[in-house]
């Protein structure tokens, strides 16, 4: 009877062990291989090897199954932000409706889309002990592991920016060629500036609470999860407007001192300002995070079954 028990037992463990591969490859098929046209030099800044990483895990990680899996929830979100600014402006016609979705596909990946673009330090926190390994500063490890998301999503950003400025003449009427050039001009300056001071929170995040970035595909569910979630998107915004501070003070203050001289197109050295500002706060940040991440031990970090 043992025998006969032992035998069950170890065929039920294998079965749940095949099922466990079934379901995991069904949710995470495993990437394959193919060539690229961009080879990594042999010699270059740190930055650049993580940029390089970074993109080709995302084009060979990238089927037509993922491509639904993130343009359906965007385009949701990009329309239903798009019925809300036409319902507010009252916008009519073919080149109004689109010069509105441009603009909320700019502000969904502006605000929304580092959290949703987690290739960087976030993803390979499951690859911490090879990262540790390796003869490299951590600060450029970090800035690295941020460059690729932020230039994926920079041009994204610029891409609808410029759509939108295109049709800025049907979706804005009542604002003069002069208002609608600096606003759009102002806007690409500052796209990226809002976009890497967020992933500059996400992945310090990452690096001093570990254990709150799920790892892989794995998304932890319920209530406590989603409180999890809240408080974590709560603190990046609290954290962005800290960080867009300083810039946005300095930009009032040539505002209320140039406009008089230059009208509108005062928005544009403002915006420049302000970039600076909140890039030098990156760099600040990521050399401060530079000693945390040495600091950082594999068992922190909660891995999924």
């Amino acid at each position: 009877m043992l025998r006969t028990d032992e035998g069950f037992e170890d065929a039920a463990s294998e079965a749940s062990a095949r099922q466990a591969a079934a379901r995991k490859a069904l949710i995470a098929p495993a990437p394959t291989a193919r060539a690229t046209g961009w080879t990594l030099r042999l010699t270059g800044p740190t930055e650049g090897l993580f940029l390089w990483k970074n993109a080709m895990q995302v084009v060979r990680a990238t089927t037509g199954i993922a491509l639904f899996r993130y343009l359906v929830p965007l385009a949701l979100v990009a329309v239903s932000i798009s019925a809300g600014l036409m319902s507010a402006s009252r916008a009519r016609g073919a080149a109004m409706t689109f010069c509105t979705i441009a603009v909320g596909i700019a502000a969904f990946t502006v605000i929304l889309g580092p959290q949703v673009m987690s290739t960087d330090l976030r993803d390979d926190l499951r690859h911490l002990e090879v990262l540790k390994t390796w003869p490299l500063k951590p600060a450029a490890v970090i800035r690295g592991e941020m460059l690729f998301p932020g230039a994926l999503l920079t041009s994204v950003a610029w891409l609808a920016l410029t759509c939108a400025t295109i049709l800025s003449a049907a979706g804005f009427p009542q604002l003069s060629l002069g208002w609608r050039l600096s606003g759009a001009t102002s806007a690409l300056l500052l796209a990226p500036a809002l976009i890497f001071a967020q992933l500059t929170v996400h992945n310090a995040a990452a690096v001093l609470f570990p254990a709150w970035v799920p790892l892989g595909n794995s998304r932890p569910r319920g209530i406590d999860a989603m409180g999890q979630r809240l408080i974590l998107l709560g603190a990046v915004l609290l954290s962005l407007l800290v960080l867009m501070a300083p810039g946005v003070l300095v930009g009032a203050i040539l505002w209320f001192a140039f406009y008089r001289f230059l009208g509108p197109a005062v928005l544009i050295p403002a915006a420049v300002i302000c970039l600076g500002i909140v890039l030098m706060e990156v760099l600040t940040a990521t050399e401060a995070l530079g000693p945390a991440f040495e600091r950082l031990d594999a068992l922190s970090i909660e891995r999924s079954e």
